[in-house]
């Protein structure tokens, strides 16, 4: 059996997000699991729009929420639309169904 391909799936943030909307729902302190050693904070974010084209009707992401690890601390109001800088994110999961995100920062959107 072969190992560690997981290793090796890619997955496009950009891509993901593109005609999407993400709304900042919370911030709480991100801690080592082991240590308890502060690693920044993990923003609680939700797609409040979502008009991706999945290929298949009905399917949208629409009020999934997404928990964003950032390691730093932040200073954005809760429901403002943000947007994320430098993303890795990785697909997880038995189904293939949950998303680890890990973002440089994370930025308000600019209302010009």
């Amino acid at each position: 059996m072969l190992k560690k391909l997981r290793k090796y799936m890619h997955f496009d943030w950009e891509g993901f997000v593109e005609n999407k909307k993400l709304v900042l729902l919370g911030i709480r302190d991100w801690k080592d699991f082991n240590t308890g050693r502060e690693l920044g904070v993990k923003a609680e974010c939700v797609i409040a729009m979502d008009k991706t084209d999945y290929g298949e009707a009905g399917v949208n992401n629409l009020y999934e929420k997404i928990m964003v690890k950032i390691p730093h601390k932040i200073n954005i109001p809760i429901g403002k639309e943000i947007e994320l800088r430098n993303v890795q994110a990785k697909v997880y999961g038995d189904y293939g169904n949950q998303l680890s995100v890990i973002a440089e920062d994370i930025q308000p959107v600019s209302t010009k």
